[in-house]
């Protein structure tokens, strides 16, 4: 196995983890699809690093050690010194889970958040990262931080999340049209069945540097969603 295939494994053993929570290694061999030996050695590594842990039943979770590598992360990003108290007054005053999303490659990369009401059910944390094509936070980097939209989507079709993601060039061109004409994305169940998600861009000096995000339970958030963009515009425009 090569150096680079052996990384890819290892990130995307991490990703899943992270993703997932608390997995037997049958589970993340047959999800990712690589040799369970090869899962082994590889969880056997990140808990040799006391960054997993395994359970008396076998099953492997990330350990807590991820915690302060994100916050030192967070906080070396001084640009963003201000995002948490704002993702704070965010979710407090909406009630629903506040992330902040910048981009990362072809990813978007959650720097920081505020959890609201319903987070169970809501997968992304600080250090995780969404496609461009799913995601109120990746839709809208891809709305209004990609530099060659096209370039992006002849990557195309890319792997659904859920029955609502959208794979496709041309609907995903489609929806980056109607993001660019509204200000703001909307994830409906793309990335988890029965979350709802609104996004905007944060623009500094006219430039794009980050997504801000609300989500939370479709039904919740369905109830006043014009009142939750105004506060995201709001919340972006301190940010900015």
């Amino acid at each position: 196995m090569t150096g680079d295939r052996i990384f890819d494994n290892v990130t995307a053993t991490i990703e899943l983890l992270a993703r997932r929570g608390t997995l037997p290694l049958n589970t993340v061999a047959e999800e990712l699809a690589i040799p369970r030996a090869n899962v082994q050695r590889i969880v056997g590594g990140l808990v040799e690093a006391e960054m997993a842990t395994i359970d008396a039943d076998g099953s492997a979770q990330l350990s807590t050690r991820w915690l302060h590598l994100a916050e030192s992360s967070r906080r070396q990003r001084m640009e963003w010194s201000t995002a948490h108290e704002a993702l704070l007054d965010l979710s407090r005053s909406t009630g629903h889970s506040a992330y902040l999303i910048v981009p990362e490659e072809d990813h978007g990369l959650c720097i920081d958040w505020a959890p609201g009401h319903g987070i169970g059910v809501l997968e992304l944390r600080p250090g995780g990262r969404l496609p461009l094509h799913a995601g109120a936070g990746g839709l809208a980097i891809l709305a209004f931080g990609t530099q060659d939209v096209e370039r992006y989507l002849e990557r195309a079709p890319f792997p659904p999340l859920t029955s609502a993601t959208l794979t496709e060039a041309d609907d995903l061109r489609a929806m980056v049209d109607d993001i660019r004409a509204r200000g703001y994305s909307i994830s409906d169940e793309d990335v988890t069945v029965g979350v709802y998600s609104l996004g905007v861009p944060v623009l500094r000096d006219g430039n794009f540097v980050g997504a801000l995000s609300l989500g939370g339970l479709k039904r919740r958030m369905l109830e006043r969603p014009d009142a939750l963009v105004n506060e995201l515009l709001r919340a972006a425009h301190a940010l900015a």
